[in-house]
């Protein structure tokens, strides 16, 4: 079965079926016109066509439905882990129980106050979860000791970042975060560790992790000290403008938060964020 071809000659012929048959001396041409079965055809052939693009559809949205919501899912798991992890880290040291949470809601505040975009957001989000991981590979005779640390000791909790890093290096969803978990005891002096990186050299997420870091860790009592206040804390952090912390950081932190009161509750701090005093010869403590 042929369609016929449009044109000024054929406009009138339709759809034919065509046949040659033999007979003797020559061939025979058989026609029949078709044109008024293929009108009646035309309406069921739409509507099938039809049938089939809403099922191609119907069935294309139940697929992505069910992709999405295992997306979600397995995105919900991966940082319910995430939490656990750090919170599996704090069981080793009793002083640290909430840090790695309270840390990481104190450093989304400032961050957002940054003007960072989404993507940078999570990765300072998943750096301050898991920014002690490297102390995974300290002892708990280190991490534990009530006393002061010797100097092998001190060398031993100073490699804790580089040890972290190595743990996300074969981590894809984590190279984002490894700036902040190498890189949060940096100064921006350059007299941090472990790198001695000093300015802007440093990832601007460890720049502003630092602060917050050093804050929970002098607002938080510890056998050797009382925790300081939030107003205490304020002019400690703008003392360390510059020398400690990124001063722009510091500024921002200033402008947006000098109002805010220290809320906290158990576990978990809400709404705050300052930062940390000097100790000894000048350095705010981290966590």
């Amino acid at each position: 079965m042929a369609r016929a071809r449009k044109g000024p000659w054929f406009r009138e012929e339709g759809v034919r079926l065509g046949m040659w048959l033999p007979v003797p001396g020559g061939f025979v041409h058989l026609v029949r016109d078709l044109s008024s079965e293929w009108a009646l055809l035309r309406p069921v052939q739409a509507g099938v066509l039809l049938l089939a693009l809403a099922l191609g559809l119907a069935l294309f949205l139940l697929l992505r439905g069910t992709y999405l919501r295992a997306e979600g899912a397995l995105a919900a798991s991966y940082e319910a882990l995430l939490v656990a992890l750090a919170r599996a880290l704090e069981a080793k040291d009793d002083e640290t129980e909430g840090h790695s949470e309270r840390v990481t809601a104190y450093a989304l505040r400032l961050g957002r106050a940054l003007g960072l975009r989404r993507e940078a957001l999570e990765d300072l989000r998943r750096g301050a979860l898991l920014h002690d991981l490297g102390k995974i590979g300290i002892p708990d005779a280190v991490l534990r000791k009530p006393g002061p640390l010797t100097e092998e000791e001190q060398a031993l909790m100073r490699a804790h970042p580089l040890i972290g890093d190595r743990i996300l290096e074969g981590l894809p969803a984590l190279q984002g975060a490894r700036g902040v978990v190498r890189h949060h005891h940096e100064r921006f002096d350059g007299q941090g560790y472990p790198e001695g990186l000093q300015g802007e050299k440093i990832p601007l997420l460890a720049r502003i992790f630092a602060v917050v870091d050093a804050y929970d860790a002098m607002t938080s009592d510890r056998p050797y000290r009382r925790a300081l206040s939030h107003g205490e804390a304020l002019a400690a952090i703008a003392r360390e403008a510059g020398k400690q912390f990124d001063p722009q950081v510091v500024r921002v932190f200033l402008r947006v938060f000098a109002e805010e009161r220290e809320v906290k509750d158990g576990r978990r701090t809400k709404e705050v964020l300052v930062l940390a005093c000097p100790r000894g010869r000048g350095d705010a403590p981290q966590g």
